[in-house]
């Protein structure tokens, strides 16, 4: 199954040079998922209402230029072939012009909401029928190691940044992460790779 949905981008969605931000960016993913897998049977009666939480795991992700203020782009998402506790969901960005500008593959797991462990999902009934397809962003099972100097950055989450799972939102670490970067580098660069 594929959902497709088409959106233009808002000024509340860019940051002060026009472009998407990596949060509205990825709450776009985050929604298009939850809405295919909603579509595919697999409701908050199977799953929140339950005590069982939707985890992203993983998440990668390639863009080929920014998306920008004003641009109307159509995102697309397909589950792929699950493995054990693991669902990966591929998305992808196309322009007007029908050209791919983003794409991601996130690792979604299922969790018990009492004990924070990963649950089996089968022993819940929960399956999603997935294929992996040609051009899909490969999948990240481990984290690769960073070489090089680093910084530490220190952080105390505040209540804004909690979601309706109790913990940090993913979506705030792309805030975290555009305000590691001055207003100079986001001016000269984007986003390629996460």
């Amino acid at each position: 199954m594929t959902s497709t949905e088409t959106f233009r981008v808002s000024a509340a969605s860019c940051d002060r040079f026009r472009r998407l931000s990596m949060h509205d960016l990825f709450l776009h993913v985050q929604e298009i998922s939850a809405r295919d897998v909603e579509a595919a049977g697999i409701t908050r009666k199977e799953t929140l209402d339950q005590g069982l939480l939707w985890i992203v795991a993983r998440m990668s992700a390639r863009m080929e230029r920014p998306i920008c203020y004003d641009e109307t782009v159509t995102i697309e998402t397909h589950a792929g072939k699950s493995r054990h506790v693991l669902f990966p969901r591929h998305c992808e960005i196309r322009d007007e012009q029908g050209n791919v500008i983003f794409r991601s593959c996130a690792l979604w797991v299922l969790m018990d909401q009492k004990t924070r462990k990963t649950i089996v999902p089968s022993e819940h009934g929960i399956a999603i029928a997935g294929e992996d397809q040609e051009g899909d962003l490969p999948w990240l099972m481990k984290i690769p190691e960073v070489t090089g100097t680093s910084e530490t950055f220190l952080h105390n989450a505040s209540y804004s940044e909690l979601d309706l799972n109790g913990h940090v939102s993913n979506l705030s670490y792309y805030r975290w992460i555009d305000d590691l970067f001055s207003e100079d580098d986001h001016r000269e660069e984007y986003c390629s790779s996460l």
